[in-house]
């Protein structure tokens, strides 16, 4: 990945993206499990800049609880072979990696 690919992800990925969750927190739980789908063969992870691209990306759909988490949170539960859609199906769609994503935010 590019000098220029770690800056625009670090200008992109809000300091709390958006996920999806694949089933809701209830009450004092301590573990999240994030939603991915499958996108042409390949398993995703959408994440969300904002409510906004959230609503348009999703077109209004209940695709499940979402909840605007961490990226440093994010950052420790990454396996490190997943795949990231930010804002997905929106024309600022970013596609990247748990790599890409660590070496863009060394500091999480």
């Amino acid at each position: 990945m590019s000098v220029d690919s770690h800056k625009l992800l670090r200008e992109r990925v809000p300091e709390a993206p958006i996920v999806l969750l694949a089933k809701p927190l209830k009450g004092d739980e301590r573990s999240l499990t994030i939603q991915n789908f499958h996108v042409d063969g390949e398993l995703v992870i959408p994440l969300f800049s904002s409510e906004m691209a959230f609503r348009e990306s999703t077109q209004g759909a209940d695709l499940g609880p979402a909840v605007a988490i961490d990226r440093g949170l994010l950052a420790s539960v990454l396996h490190g072979d997943e795949i990231f859609l930010l804002d997905p199906r929106l024309p600022s769609e970013l596609r990247f990696d748990a790599v890409e994503f660590r070496q863009a935010f060394p500091e999480l």
